[in-house]
């Protein structure tokens, strides 16, 4: 308990200061649909309101069943922040952006009644950009910017009632990185990052829906273990809050 609670101060802490580190891997949300039938259809709206580095991410994600057991998804997140300074009497403002897009093809089955087991093979494609500038005249004070892509698995049991579901599991996944620019930062190779190099990322979670036939709230919590080489913190572990609204089509009907 001791230890989650240090996780979240040190989160809460960077939301003020996000420059204080500058790491390659920055905390996503996961997308799982929970889809359980053929012809089902789900639409998902959220936000990471709880992660270093990723706060605020506004994540968008689809789900699709066309036949019996097979399951395609789909998603996209963009992350935002922005840090107002002075020096000598000068204004700076320090940027965070960030878009990732992912696909997934998935494979379902029941375990009971209410229980299924689901797969996905995920695809990744992201662009992060850190920034630091004079306001008056936008010379860069400090650049990194860097594209990475990251495939993996990502098995879960989902279980599902006629109002609401649940779903545990974990993304595992292996990411490579590409430093397009480092201005006036620090170089690549204090990143210890290698070119061609796969570092894996693990991310257990566990989502919850619950509301009406087609509307529901929407809520993930869990967290990442990333590599030394992808953080320029002592800590390893990042926690993970997500909170939205999912919109679910179609399937299965009553459970």
């Amino acid at each position: 308990m001791k230890r989650i609670t240090t996780l979240f101060a040190a989160t809460a802490a960077c939301w003020t200061l996000f420059s204080c580190s500058k790491p390659l891997y920055r905390p996503e949300s996961v997308h799982d649909p929970m889809i359980a039938g053929k012809n089902e259809v789900t639409a998902s709206g959220s936000v990471l309101i709880m992660a270093p580095y990723g706060f605020p991410s506004f994540d968008l994600g689809l789900g699709y069943s066309p036949v019996n057991r097979l399951a395609i998804k789909a998603a996209i997140r963009a992350r935002s922040k922005a840090d107002l300074y002075t020096t000598d009497s000068d204004d700076f403002r320090k940027t965070l952006n960030g878009t990732t897009v992912e696909g997934g093809l998935g494979y379902y089955a029941p375990i009971d009644d209410n229980m299924f087991f689901t797969v996905y093979a995920n695809l990744m494609w992201g662009h992060n950009q850190y920034h630091d500038y004079r306001v008056s005249d936008r010379h860069t004070d400090e650049l990194l910017e860097y594209n990475y892509k990251a495939f993996g698995i990502q098995p879960a049991v989902v279980f599902v009632k006629q109002r609401a579901r649940m779903s545990t599991g974990i993304r595992a996944s292996l990411y490579q990185y590409d430093i397009r620019q480092a201005i006036n930062t620090v170089t690549p190779d204090y990143y210890q990052v290698k070119e061609g190099k796969l570092y894996p990322v693990v991310e257990p979670y566990y989502a919850v829906e619950v509301g009406g036939k087609n509307i529901r709230f929407f809520g993930q919590a869990g967290f990442s273990i990333v590599p030394s080489e992808l953080t320029t913190d002592s800590e390893n572990i990042f926690p993970k809050l997500s909170i939205g609204i999912n919109l679910r089509f179609g399937g299965m009907g009553k459970r």
